[in-house]
């Protein structure tokens, strides 16, 4: 049997394992909340949030800037990540608390000790993040505890992160539209471009299939990795000419738009050569993303004196805008599947 030390604690003496040690503040890490029949305590569940696969996607900036208010404020700083499964929001969560190195503390619905937890976690006497995945099913009724942890009330001294994500925007009305609790929104959805070829690229076996996948991408309601992994996965096995004939029966949904007769001036790369008064499908379903993802409009700091990064950005949005088209709609086709 090993030997045991003993804790005093005031008149109180307890037998404890002789590893027992004491820290001044919680160490970085990840941990969930157990509750026993000795109360509520934390458990370290691992170093940081680990990933077993390559991220595609990564949020880099929108991360950068969320550590640089946070390098630059003070008190509690709330960021919500909302969209479907598989947009990437847990994982742009989890990267970014892992990057701010801090004691991340995941805080569940855990019933009726729900409340105990939170009034827990709100007196921990240092920085932390407390992390709330799917916060609108945890905590689908609101919590006032949560939203009084948020405003400080319980222990003003020490700062927290809030990082919450959800499937749907479907929560308390005092979270939202409340920057002193919930300073950024981060709405997910589908994927750029640019990672879409990036995976291509590392994955596809025959890169001659590659822009009749990128096609078929633009064609999705909603695009995530997932989708576009078992996408890759099934050309791989199938071939394109297959996957184009049996299409139809992969689970996903794709977009009808519709187009219309062109009235105004076209550049010719964007003529359909055998009417040049419409569109082709594909560069309309470009212009479609060019409205779904709009360039955001530069403003300068000081018009009177605008940088030189200031003026690039505004020529790049004014030549992005240019192209923007208008069209009267009449006779209209439908379009889909147009791979």
């Amino acid at each position: 049997m090993s030997k045991k030390a003993f804790m005093i604690q005031g008149s109180s003496v307890s037998q404890v394992n002789p590893d027992f040690k004491v820290e001044n503040k919680l160490p970085v890490g990840v941990y969930d909340i157990i509750v026993s029949r000795f109360g509520i305590h934390l458990e370290k569940v691992n170093n940081e949030f680990v990933f077993p696969y390559k991220i595609y996607g990564l949020q880099t900036d929108f991360i950068n800037h969320v550590i640089k208010t946070y390098e630059n404020t003070t008190g509690n700083l709330g960021v919500l990540m909302n969209g479907i499964k598989g947009t990437g929001k847990t994982v742009c969560a989890k990267i970014l608390a892992n990057m701010l190195q801090l004691p991340i503390i995941i805080l569940k619905n855990i019933g009726d000790e729900t409340s105990a937890a939170v009034d827990y976690v709100s007196t921990i006497p240092c920085d932390c993040i407390v992390f709330m995945d799917e916060f609108e099913k945890n905590f689908a009724e609101g919590n006032q505890e949560i939203l009084q942890m948020m405003d400080g009330v319980y222990n003003s001294e020490f700062r927290k992160i809030f990082l919450l994500t959800t499937n749907e925007l479907n929560v308390n009305d005092n979270l939202l539209g409340r920057p002193s609790r919930i300073r950024y929104v981060k709405q997910f959805g589908n994927l750029d471009k640019a990672t879409v070829e990036e995976y291509i690229n590392e994955n596809l076996v025959d890169m001659s299939a590659k822009q009749d996948i990128i096609d078929f991408i633009d064609t999705l309601t909603i695009s995530t990795i997932d989708i576009l992994k078992s996408i890759v996965n099934e050309v791989n096995i199938h071939g394109i000419n297959d996957f184009i004939n049996y299409r139809e029966f992969f689970n996903v949904t794709t977009e009808t738009y519709s187009y219309s007769t062109y009235y105004g001036t076209v550049y010719d790369s964007d003529l359909d050569k055998n009417n040049d008064n419409k569109f082709t499908i594909e560069n309309f379903v470009k212009q479609i993303e060019r409205y779904r993802n709009p360039m955001p409009r530069v403003y300068f700091a000081d018009p009177e004196n605008p940088t030189e990064e200031e003026i690039k950005a505004n020529n790049a949005w004014v030549e992005y805008h240019h192209n923007d088209f208008y069209a009267y709609l009449s006779g209209y086709k439908e379009c889909a599947n147009y791979l």
